[in-house]
């Protein structure tokens, strides 16, 4: 169950993933603060269907007919000094695929934020919405090479680009280091 964030504080989130979760700005650019080296590794790029969940949430966002489409997904992953700290995904309606094809397929191995969504002001944010979600009740891995635990804490959020939406999932590892203060302006 997906919760806003005044409901938030009944997730248990650990209390040095909750200035990870709860910022607004650029997560990559907080990553590279903290570790000798980051890397962001794209797992996969890919067509299909939304999972019900998925479809609940994107179903208001979407045009007539366009929820049984198969729409475009990226899953990657953020490491910090060779640990895995972060599991990402992002879900592109297929009618917001087809308008920001370009901008999307010219990715490669960047990160979607820093290259299409931050700074732009053509974009605007939905506010979080947070998950924690027990381990035994995934059907599968994360994503491999993800720590093994409990629980995992998961937040998405919609972005509109140009009244188009794209969603992005992430969910944060318990190996993630305490979050430094930056005084940066992202």
């Amino acid at each position: 169950m997906w919760h806003t964030e005044p409901q938030a504080s009944a997730l248990d989130i650990p209390p040095h993933l909750r200035p990870w979760m709860f910022d607004t700005q650029n997560l990559t650019h907080a990553l590279q603060a903290c570790a000798q080296t980051h890397q962001m590794h794209v797992l996969q790029q890919y067509w299909s269907t939304l999972h019900p969940q998925q479809l609940h949430y994107l179903k208001p966002l979407l045009e007539k007919n366009a929820a049984q489409q198969e729409h475009w997904f990226r899953e990657i992953t953020h490491t910090l000094d060779d640990q895995i700290v972060m599991f990402a995904r992002v879900i592109v309606p297929h009618d917001t695929y087809t308008q920001l094809s370009y901008e999307l397929e010219d990715l490669e191995n960047k990160p979607i934020g820093q290259t299409l969504l931050y700074d732009n002001p053509k974009v605007t944010r939905s506010d979080f919405e947070y998950a924690k979600i027990k381990s035994s009740a995934l059907k599968s891995p994360i994503c491999k090479g993800a720590p093994e635990q409990n629980h995992y804490f998961w937040r998405r959020s919609t972005f509109s680009y140009s009244h188009w939406p794209l969603v992005i999932e992430e969910c944060f590892f318990d190996k993630l280091v305490h979050k430094p203060i930056l005084s940066m302006e992202y």
